[in-house]
């Protein structure tokens, strides 16, 4: 097995790799180009992964925690409906939202309640 510590990689290309059970900490995946892969028991966390396209790859089992936007699955455009189905689970996420002073001023109600909360 390799491991690789603070290494550029920049512009590497791999292909037939076996990356089955691989670590992703902190890397850098902005504009990589993922074709037919599967990335059976792979983990990435704080991974940047703006820009990347990914072509025949197959997505099961799959968890995704973290910011979610301008993402299109199968030609469908998925965090607006991500978005809408966590502010139906909690409606005080769009509070957090405002566009007025009113909607300022109801928002940092809400923190403050949910701040005292976290402090007891």
């Amino acid at each position: 097995m390799a491991d690789f510590f603070e290494a550029d990689l920049t512009g590497s290309r791999f292909r037939r790799v076996d990356l089955t059970d691989a670590r992703f900490e902190m890397v850098n995946l902005s504009r990589a180009e993922i074709r037919s892969s599967y990335l059976e028991g792979t983990t990435f966390r704080s991974v940047d992964m703006k820009n990347v396209v990914m072509r025949g790859v197959g997505l099961l089992d799959v968890d995704i925690s973290g910011e979610i936007r301008n993402v299109t699955i199968n030609g469908v455009e998925v965090a607006s409906l991500i978005n809408a189905e966590l502010d139906r689970r909690d409606p005080e996420r769009v509070k957090m939202r405002p566009t007025d002073p009113a909607g300022f001023r109801e928002a940092w109600d809400v923190v403050e309640r949910l701040w005292s909360g976290t402090v007891e």
